[in-house]
């Protein structure tokens, strides 16, 4: 569901935005790199500290992209990650 938040300055008087491009995710159902770029967003969001991550390019791929679609915006949503298309 699409929700509407206020931005706003950080404490440092800027907006920082962190760009996820070309992720090609292609299938949550087995062990696999995806796990690996999850953790990766994980660590840019705890060393970055972005306002807005904002995705970018081929995100998913493959015949789970549906599947993969949903678990990525679950886990940026539980992260409680500001995120966008």
């Amino acid at each position: 569901m699409a929700q509407s938040h206020d931005l706003h300055l950080n404490n440092q008087q800027y907006f920082k935005i962190a760009q996820l491009t070309d992720l090609h995710l292609t299938s949550f159902q087995t062990p696999g790199p995806e796990e690996s770029t999850l953790q990766l967003v994980r660590n840019v969001a705890l060393k970055e500290h972005p306002d807005l991550f904002i995705c970018t390019g081929d995100l998913f791929c493959g015949p789970d992209g549906l599947y993969c679609l949903k678990t990525f915006c679950r886990f940026m949503d539980e992260n409680k990650f500001l995120w966008t298309f």
